[in-house]
């Protein structure tokens, strides 16, 4: 009776699947890489913003108080 050889099928259907769970990682991976720099973009837009609006305030306050100084 003639037998088959399943072992090769077996380890490319292995080979198969861990290459498909690998790109999924890998995937995941660089999406989540690609999220956290636009979010660390935004974070330091804000921050930038913030730091303009407190040397502003700050020349606001020294005005104020020359103001106040001299009455």
């Amino acid at each position: 009776m003639y037998q088959v050889n399943f072992s090769l099928w077996r380890v490319e259907r292995r080979l198969t699947r861990y290459r498909f769970w690998r790109n999924a990682g890998v995937c995941q991976c660089t999406l989540w890489l690609m999220a956290l720099l636009i979010v660390q973009g935004q974070s330091r837009a804000v921050q930038v913003d913030q730091q303009a609006n407190l040397a502003a305030l700050t020349q606001q306050q020294m005005v104020l108080s020359q103001l106040c100084n001299r009455e």
